[in-house]
């Protein structure tokens, strides 16, 4: 009966404190995992004439290969909620990576800015491993729903999107060797004396030994 108690407890522990990596590292580049890349509800919109560039930002990586990351505002849509709707990611004058947002992404608030990861207005990012450096863009909130928190690991002069997942950035913080994201993926919702109906879900995105963890 003990070892059984004893089996169920450590199985309940593992279950509790799992974590999984967002990507793979293979020799033809970077594997994203499908399960942490939603897509973005954008709909369509055939009002959209152009994509004017707001502003453009150079990231380099440990080894000094150079990345450009611009952002653009769409032209022709009226009452636009983000900053940008659309970015682009270069390396040496090419196109690596782009992606739309009909809502958009929002420039950083110093809550999100973290003395443990570099930043500029628009996003923060920090080396991994191998010449690998990971870019976190926050959307505009809407309705009061969890912004999408989109994740960009450049390597090898290559973009790849890993993670792409409605989240509030409750709070970024250091463990150990660790940087935790942590984050919340739905809104808490009150009924008029304050008081919660319903419970945060809770998750942490870890930055650990040049990987991106999930829990």
């Amino acid at each position: 009966m003990g070892k059984c108690i004893l089996f169920i407890m450590c199985f309940l522990c593992t279950m509790l404190y799992a974590q999984e990596e967002v990507f793979s590292y293979s020799n033809s580049g970077l594997v994203a995992k499908d399960k942490f890349v939603s897509p973005f509800p954008n709909g369509e919109f055939v009002n959209i004439t152009s994509h004017v560039l707001q502003k453009s930002y150079g990231v380099s990586s440990p080894s000094g290969k150079k990345y450009e990351v611009k952002c653009y505002k769409n032209e022709g849509w009226e009452n636009e909620p983000g900053d940008w709707h659309y970015f682009e990611i270069l390396y040496d004058g090419h196109v690596i990576l782009k992606s739309e947002y009909a809502d958009g992404w929002c420039y950083l608030d110093d809550e999100v800015k973290s003395s443990l990861l570099s930043f500029t207005d628009a996003f923060l990012y920090t080396n991994l491993k191998d010449d690998a450096v990971v870019l976190f863009f926050t959307g505009i909130i809407i309705m009061s729903q969890p912004p999408f928190l989109t994740a960009v690991v450049l390597k090898d002069g290559k973009a790849t999107l890993v993670f792409n997942e409605p989240s509030y950035i409750n709070k970024i913080e250091k463990n150990g060797d660790a940087i935790d994201f942590k984050l919340q993926s739905n809104t808490l919702e009150y009924l008029d004396s304050n008081t919660p109906i319903n419970s945060p879900d809770l998750h942490t995105l870890i930055l650990k030994g040049g990987m991106i963890y999930y829990k």
